[in-house]
């Protein structure tokens, strides 16, 4: 039963990589019910981990989040912390999506924390982008005006300079629409500046 679990997990991978969900789901729900009948938890969490993507990418994200969560439960009883966190920033994806944004932040940000304790810079650097993200929208839904969008980016890249995360708000700003108001790109050269200096630069006259 076990070399039928992997195979099934194997072909459901080619599934999904060529794109035909439909397939890959069944390959994966079936690995799902071959890894309980053997007791291998581990295999059964990726394989619901697994069809949660099958159905994010099919645009059935409250699907997605519910696998992920089924997931998850299997992941906390094992204790296996970095699948964990893979798990909550997978399901803050979906939430954020689904506009359940105190739910995101809530996923991203325990996500974080252990990424932080178990020294997982991979998973640390998702979970960070997605509670920025999240923070995003909700500037996005304050200002609620036209241009929005760009005003955003700047607020949200102040709050991650005073969290000393100037990398991810260099990010930010290198995106923002030329376009954007003329009092919008002065805060933006503002903020640019205070990066400059804290990393010991003299920023160009101009």
């Amino acid at each position: 039963r076990r070399h039928t679990m992997q195979a099934l997990n194997e072909l459901a991978n080619v599934y999904f990589d060529r794109g035909q969900f439909s397939r890959a789901g069944d390959m994966y729900q079936e690995a799902a019910t071959v890894s309980r009948e053997v007791g291998d938890q581990n295999a059964e969490a990726r394989a619901i981990g697994n069809l949660a993507s099958v159905e994010y990418e099919q645009g059935h994200v409250g699907e997605a989040l519910r696998h992920d969560d089924e997931a998850l439960k299997i992941r906390r009883a094992i204790g296996d912390r970095r699948s964990i966190a893979f798990s909550l920033s997978n399901m803050g994806e979906s939430a954020a999506d689904l506009g359940r944004l105190d739910r995101a932040e809530k996923m991203y940000a325990e996500a974080r924390d252990i990424a932080t304790e178990i020294g997982d810079k991979g998973e640390l650097s998702y979970a960070l982008s997605g509670l920025a993200s999240v923070e995003a929208v909700r500037l996005r839904r304050e200002i609620g005006e036209a241009g929005g969008e760009a005003e955003a980016r700047v607020a949200l890249a102040t709050v991650l300079v005073e969290r000393g995360d100037r990398q991810q708000a260099r990010q930010l700003l290198s995106g923002l629409d030329t376009a954007a108001g003329p009092d919008t790109l002065a805060l933006a050269a503002v903020v640019r500046a205070r990066i400059a200096l804290d990393e010991g630069q003299v920023p160009a006259a101009r």
